[in-house]
This record gives C-alpha cells, sequence and structure tokens, in this order.
C-alpha cells in the first residue's frame, strides 16, 4: 500500500514536470503558466480522489471484519444464574491505590481523569451461560471472552464509524473462569463454540440496575443487579 502511494507520487511528479516543461516550449509564458497551474490543480483532484478511494475501500474492509467477527453471537441469548455482592478484586484495588498515591504513572493513553471512581461502585459475582444463535452450530465461528463486556440496557448500539468516539460506559468481566462439570477453569485463550457458563466479577457505578452483554458491534441478553446492589450511597446523616 505504502509503495503505491509512492509510485503515484513520483508519477505525478513525473507528468508535472513533463507538462511544464512542454508548456514552455510550445506556449506564450502566461499560456504555459495557466496551463502549469491547471495540471498542478488536476493532479491534486486527482490525488484527493485516489486517496478518498483508497481509504473508502480500507474501511470496508475493516468494518467487515469487525462486523463478521460480532456475527457469531447476533441474536445470542444469556441465561443468569446468579449474582452475588463481592468485594472490588484485590488486584483492581492496589493498582488504583498506586495510581492516587503517585507509585505509578498513568500509561500514555489513560487521561488523567478517566480511571473510573470504584469507591462508588458496585461490584458482584455473575454467573451466566451465553448461547450463541447459531443455526449450526458445528460450523460456527468461534467467540472470544476477552471482547466481551457489560453496558448499560440502555446504551446504544455500536457503530463502526463512532466506535472510537462512543462515550458509553463499559464494564470489563474480571476473574473470568469457564464452568463445566461443576468445575471453575481460567480460559486458555483459545477462541469458544457453542454455550458456555462463566462466572465473572464486574464492578458498575452504584445504582445501575440493569445491564447487557456486548461483543463488538452485537448487543444482547439481560443482567439485573438485586436491589440491594443497586441502591445508591447512603446520605449522611
Amino acid at each position: 500500500m505504502c509503495a503505491k502511494f509512492v509510485y503515484l507520487i513520483l508519477g505525478g511528479f513525473f507528468v508535472f514536470i513533463v507538462a511544464t516543461v512542454a508548456a514552455f516550449v510550445y506556449l506564450d509564458w502566461w499560456q504555459a503558466i495557466l496551463a502549469s497551474l491547471g495540471t498542478f490543480l488536476t493532479l491534486i483532484f486527482v490525488a484527493k480522489q485516489i486517496v478518498r478511494s483508497t481509504f473508502k475501500n480500507l474501511r470496508k474492509m475493516a468494518e467487515g471484519m469487525f462486523t463478521q467477527r460480532s456475527e457469531v453471537l447476533r441474536g445470542a441469548s444469556v441465561e443468569v444464574h446468579s449474582v452475588r455482592p463481592t468485594a472490588m478484586p484485590e488486584e483492581l484495588r492496589a493498582e488504583a491505590r498506586q495510581v492516587i498515591d503517585g507509585d505509578r504513572e498513568p500509561d500514555d493513553d489513560e487521561e488523567p481523569d478517566a480511571t473510573p471512581n470504584y469507591d462508588n461502585f458496585q461490584w458482584c459475582e455473575v454467573e451466566l451461560t451465553v448461547f450463541p444463535n447459531a443455526i449450526d452450530a458445528k460450523n460456527a465461528a468461534g467467540w472470544d471472552i476477552d471482547s466481551l463486556v457489560l453496558v448499560p440496557i440502555d446504551a446504544p448500539k455500536l457503530e463502526f464509524l463512532n466506535a472510537d468516539d462512543s462515550d458509553q460506559p463499559e464494564f470489563d468481566l474480571l476473574n473470568v473462569r469457564i464452568v463445566a462439570d461443576g468445575n471453575a477453569v481460567e480460559p486458555d485463550g483459545e477462541s469458544l463454540t457453542g454455550p458456555r457458563r462463566l462466572r465473572f466479577t464486574v464492578g458498575a457505578p452504584r445504582g445501575t440496575r440493569l445491564l447487557k452483554m456486548q461483543y463488538f458491534f452485537e448487543q444482547f441478553g439481560r443482567v439485573e443487579l438485586p436491589p440491594a446492589l443497586g441502591l445508591p450511597p447512603a446520605k449522611p446523616r
């Protein structure tokens, strides 16, 4: 792709030089200037069209790739087995404490005020089963646990063009375990196929009652937090 742009730039520069030299050889000086300027503006217009078309094609390719990855859980459903209050994961507590105490500098892509106010978060352990809506489960593509998040029930569906600019909250699944035959095991990083029972910890601002799953651009399911967890912090007397 880069080589193609280099060849186009060199080709355009060559055409401009040839056209300018020919204009000054065969035309009057003022006609040559106009011809040279016209050639330059034409090349700029053509270059803009080529760049616009190239980026449009790249965007379509990227959108198609993420849409294809999303489709594996399009129309999926969730069966919630339990939602229990729990404590904030200790590693997250320690990390937040390091940032507050100044023992750790925020990452380069981490805004100073982007860290959630965990003191106002409620934490719970959720156990649920994700059921992909695959017509042919045998040939269905795999899905990745790392790409699953929880979002508020009223969160709008993401679109490819504004996914990076979306400011809707997303709540990561922490300490994820796959439950099978009564045993909870840590995921091995490989893609999963078919229904899977998951156990994880999630935190959300107090007062949040309803959440749903999000997998890339697909949203599905419903996770309801118990009323006791959903109450706002008590006001001081």
